[in-house]
């Protein structure tokens, strides 16, 4: 059975989502990561989008013009030939389009699966894991059942939340530019906002090599709301870390006994003789 897990510190958020069977979705412009939906935008169309661009722009109307004006800023876009118009205004729709994804809602996890990687842990047994984000054994780590989660999250978002495995590179993904618009058949527009925030989202699921070891997944979701509800039997075990406070353990055992009776709890503890961790 492939999990998904997430680390937690103790704090009256974090404890009152696990009463209330809910997890936080945050604005991607709030992670931890500072390249955070970064990527890298290239302009290269074909040369029969290159045909389609200089009829569209090649005799462009005040009303026209005045789009473009409002769009990319240019004081004098009938100097600028129809591919420079082009590229002005699919950069400039690249930009909007980047902004709003900033606002996109995502809730981050760990997946158990590895899939037979040699140079990646399952995230329950990486100290980094326990010492970032769950305080150095002083929080707690949420074990849950994929497929039950992935299903309680769809629904309660109204089908607007759905898991992506991030991917990890060294440099970020290349966008070509005219995916922002179609151009076919002499055709040039904008393409739908959902068009343009899909792939973006898709974007956002790819960061640095340096990250690898959290093994993400994250659901990206569509939805305004912030707390998502989850069924309580998604949630199947709960790992407790050896240095939680005991009044912070009490507390959390009350609601796990009230809220979660037939999950597994078990303590994270450090091996004696190694960098290791044990699960009791």
């Amino acid at each position: 059975m492939a999990h998904y897990y997430k680390f937690r510190q103790v704090d009256k958020y974090s404890l009152s989502a696990l009463a209330g069977c809910q997890l936080w979705f945050d604005k991607l412009s709030n992670q931890n990561d500072p390249f955070e939906g970064r990527y890298k935008l290239t302009f290269n169309p074909t040369a029969e989008q290159q045909a389609s661009i200089n009829k569209h722009f090649a005799h462009s109307t005040p009303e026209q013009l005045d789009i473009i004006f409002k769009t990319t800023g240019l004081q004098n876009p009938a100097s600028c030939s129809p591919v420079e118009l082009c590229e002005y205004y699919v950069r400039a729709l690249a930009q909007d389009a980047a902004n709003n994804l900033q606002q996109c809602l995502i809730c981050s996890m760990s997946s158990s699966n590895i899939d037979g990687a040699t140079d990646v842990k399952d995230p329950i047994e990486n100290t980094l894991m326990w010492g970032h984000y769950a305080g150095g054994l002083r929080g707690f780590c949420l074990v849950f059942d994929e497929e039950k989660l992935t299903q309680s999250i769809f629904e309660n978002t109204q089908r607007q939340a759905y898991p992506t495995p991030v991917q990890y590179s060294d440099v970020p993904t290349d966008i070509e530019a005219t995916s922002f618009v179609t151009i076919t058949n002499n055709v040039f527009a904008p393409n739908t906002e959902a068009d343009i925030v899909q792939m973006l989202l898709n974007v956002s699921a790819t960061k640095s090599l340096d990250w690898k070891g959290e093994n993400e997944v994250r659901f990206l979701s569509h939805s305004s709301e912030q707390l998502v509800s989850y069924e309580a039997q998604a949630l199947v075990g709960v790992i407790i870390g050896d240095k939680m406070q005991k009044s912070d353990r009490n507390l959390l055992l009350t609601i796990l006994d009230s809220k979660y009776p037939h999950i597994e709890i078990k303590t994270a503890k450090t091996k004696r003789e190694s960098y290791g961790l044990m699960f009791v």
